[in-house]
């Protein structure tokens, strides 16, 4: 019988921020919702992205900072399913990038999947 419920494994979720533009990119606001059927682990906050962190009043992660051109972040947090989420249950998640008054959306979903141990069989030639 396939399971029916997730254990406890995490969800990590990578949101990529580069500077595309020839200027400096000051005060850019990244902020990335805990999805429903999940509660919140960690995120990765060692340098450069010591001010990303989680926002429990708002359910969000956030990180604001300034980026140089060409300049490339990758924002990592976790997430965890809750007790109770099924298997092929879809994790959805946003996010957007805010600079300059101008806010650009970002989404995407996860589907659950049960984990299986896939065996082999070893060929040994005579």
């Amino acid at each position: 019988v396939p399971p029916t419920e997730i254990s406890t494994n995490a969800i990590a979720y990578h949101i990529h921020v580069i500077n595309s533009g020839d200027a400096l990119a000051e005060g850019v606001m990244v902020t990335g919702t805990i999805p429903s059927g999940t509660v919140f682990v960690q995120v990765d906050n060692t340098p450069p992205n010591q001010t990303f962190s989680f926002n429990p009043a708002q359910n969000q992660v956030q990180w604001t900072g300034s980026l140089t051109p060409g300049e490339h972040r990758v924002l990592t947090y976790v997430v965890a399913p809750t007790p109770g989420t099924g298997i092929g249950a879809v994790v959805t998640v946003s996010a957007g990038v805010t600079h300059g008054g101008i806010t650009l959306p970002m989404g995407g979903a996860t589907t659950l999947v049960a984990e299986y141990n896939l065996y082999l069989p070893a060929l040994i030639k005579p």
